[in-house]
């Protein structure tokens, strides 16, 4: 019996070794991959680029991610878990949350929205919904997912909000959002800065927010 249970214990630690291993394989091989997608683009983004920058071979990725699609659906999942200590933040109340959700969630959208890294992947992201259908399918569940997180930031602040106008008041951000990084994020002299644009998105956020009423 203690023969057995010894026996036990070490396949135990065994498998949880392989696991952790794989783990730090597969979030390895999701950092390559979105390094890819952002500097070569998706026309170039393939399986075999991605696990020789990886240090592997074809076979050993294809563990992992058996295509190219289950690659970038899994790029997009990443990318929204790297949200999502900021949500928690942002919902955490008092001491440890933000005194103004809305104000902040839109601040820090709109200036993320702009940097080198987001803006480059986004806008991979875009050309690869518009040629495949496996894309759009891919970026319309990571923005439905968006939005119900964004709306259950902004619920606790804003309790006379149905779930609709809540949801419908997340769109208007994402879409805000998506719209800084189409015109701000490409390098060139504007007339109008791109933090100018942040106060006026917050005023018009708090408006839907304090209108409280579907029209």
């Amino acid at each position: 019996m203690a023969k057995h249970t010894e026996t036990k214990r070490k396949t135990d630690k065994s498998s949880r070794r392989r696991y952790a291993t794989g783990e730090a394989s597969r979030e390895h091989i999701l950092e390559v991959a979105r390094r890819v997608l952002t500097r070569d683009g998706y026309h170039a983004f393939t399986t075999r680029r991605v696990a020789e920058e990886s240090g592997m071979s074809v076979g050993n990725l294809t563990y992992y991610f058996p295509n190219k699609s289950s690659l970038v659906e899994a790029v997009m999942e990443a990318v929204f878990k790297r949200y999502e200590p900021r949500y928690t933040e942002l919902l955490g109340g008092g001491d440890s949350g933000s005194e103004d959700p809305a104000a902040d969630l839109v601040a820090w959208f709109l200036r993320d929205a702009v940097t080198d890294d987001t803006a480059g992947l986004f806008m991979e992201l875009w050309v690869m919904a518009k040629h495949n259908r496996f894309g759009s399918e891919a970026l319309s569940r990571f923005y439905d997912t968006g939005v119900r997180r964004v709306a259950k930031t902004l619920a606790p602040e804003y309790p006379d909000l149905s779930d609709h106008d809540l949801e419908r008041i997340a769109y208007f951000i994402l879409t805000v959002t998506e719209g800084s990084t189409a015109v701000f994020a490409r390098h060139g002299d504007r007339s109008v800065e791109h933090e100018e644009i942040i106060p006026l998105a917050i005023e018009a956020v708090k408006v839907l927010l304090h209108r409280g009423t579907s029209s």
